[in-house]
C-alpha cells in the first residue's frame, strides 16, 4: 500500500491539471522581436488609392434640349459660392477634365465631390460613398454664374416655353400652359402631370412671374430667380489663395429664408440622399 501512493499523487496532480485546461494564452499586444518585421512596421505608410468618382449623371428628358446650359468647361477655376452653413459662403475649385469639385470653408477645411452637370439648371456633387446632392445654377446673359443651395432656377426657352428648377423637382412649362414635374431615381427619369396650381406663369402690371410651389420668380434679364437664388451669385477668383483669404475675413452674414424649397432629406439647404452615383439628390 506504501508503495502505491507515488502513483495516486501522480493522478491527483494529472487531473487537477486535466480540470484547470491548458494555459491560457496573453491576447494582449505582443513585442515585435524580429529586426526585420520592425522595420517593415516603422515603414511610411503608401499613397491611398485613387478615389473613383462616382461623378456620372443620366441623359436628361428630351423636353429639355431648348435650354442652353453652361459646360462645366465654363465653370473651371476658383468661386466663392453661398455654403450651406446660412450666412456664409465657401470656395469651390472644380476641375472640368477630372469632374472633380474641391469645397474650401472658411476653417480651410476640404471636402471632395465629384461634379456633373444633371439639367440645364442644377448641378449634381457624389462625395466618395456615393451620397449625391443638388445644387441649382445657372449663366445669365452678362455671364454671371448663379450657384444656390435653396430655392428656384429658371430658364426659358425661344418657343416661350420655361424649365424651372426647385431642388430636387424640375418643372417643364410650355407655351400652352400644360405642365410636367420630371424627377430622377438611380438614373431613370419619371414625369407625370403638374397641377396649374403649383405650375404656372401669369403676366401682372409690375411684371409677369413664375409660381412653382411655394416658390415665386421674377424675371432677372435671361434667367427666372426666386430671392434665394437671386443672392446667390458666384464670384470669381484668381486662385485658392486668394479665396481662402477672403473667407478668412468676411463675417457670417443673414441669409435669406431658404424654407420650404427643398425636398427628400436635406441638409442646411442642399439636397442630399444616400445611394449610388445615380440616386437624385
Amino acid at each position: 500500500m506504501v508503495a502505491s501512493r507515488p502513483t495516486g499523487i501522480l493522478l491527483a496532480v494529472l487531473v487537477g491539471l486535466s480540470a484547470c485546461g491548458s494555459p491560457k494564452q496573453d491576447e494582449g499586444p505582443q513585442r515585435v522581436q524580429d529586426q526585420q518585421d520592425r522595420e517593415l512596421l516603422q515603414q511610411e505608410p503608401g499613397p491611398r488609392p485613387l478615389v473613383r468618382w462616382e461623378n456620372a449623371a443620366p441623359p436628361m428628358p428630351e423636353s429639355f434640349n431648348g435650354f442652353v446650359a453652361p459646360t462645366l468647361s465654363d465653370l473651371d477655376g476658383h468661386w466663392l459660392v453661398p455654403s450651406e452653413i446660412p450666412g456664409r459662403r465657401e470656395l469651390w475649385v472644380i476641375d472640368s477634365a477630372q469632374r472633380v469639385l474641391t469645397v474650401v470653408d472658411h476653417r480651410g477645411r476640404e471636402r471632395h465631390y465629384g461634379l456633373a452637370i444633371l439639367t440645364p439648371c442644377s448641378l449634381r456633387l457624389t462625395d466618395e460613398r456615393g451620397r449625391a446632392r443638388t445644387r441649382l445654377f445657372a449663366r445669365d446673359d452678362s455671364d454671371a454664374i448663379t450657384i444656390s443651395t435653396g430655392g428656384a432656377v429658371g430658364l426659358s426657352d425661344a418657343q416661350g416655353g420655361f424649365l424651372v428648377c426647385v431642388g430636387t423637382r424640375n418643372y417643364r412649362l410650355s407655351a400652352d400652359g400644360s405642365c410636367t414635374l420630371h424627377t430622377e431615381m438611380l438614373g431613370v427619369w419619371e414625369q407625370r402631370e403638374a397641377k396649374a396650381e403649383h405650375c404656372r406663369h401669369e403676366k401682372l402690371e409690375d411684371g409677369s412671374r413664375l409660381f412653382m410651389d411655394d416658390e415665386t420668380l421674377e424675371q432677372r434679364g435671361q434667367l427666372w430667380l426666386d430671392p434665394i437664388a437671386a443672392a446667390a451669385k458666384a464670384q470669381r477668383v484668381a486662385d485658392r489663395k486668394a479665396g481662402e483669404t477672403i473667407l478668412a475675413a468676411e463675417p457670417a452674414q443673414v441669409a435669406p429664408d431658404a424654407g420650404g424649397s427643398e425636398t427628400g432629406g436635406s441638409e442646411t439647404g442642399g439636397s442630399e440622399t444616400g445611394g449610388s452615383e445615380t440616386t437624385s439628390a
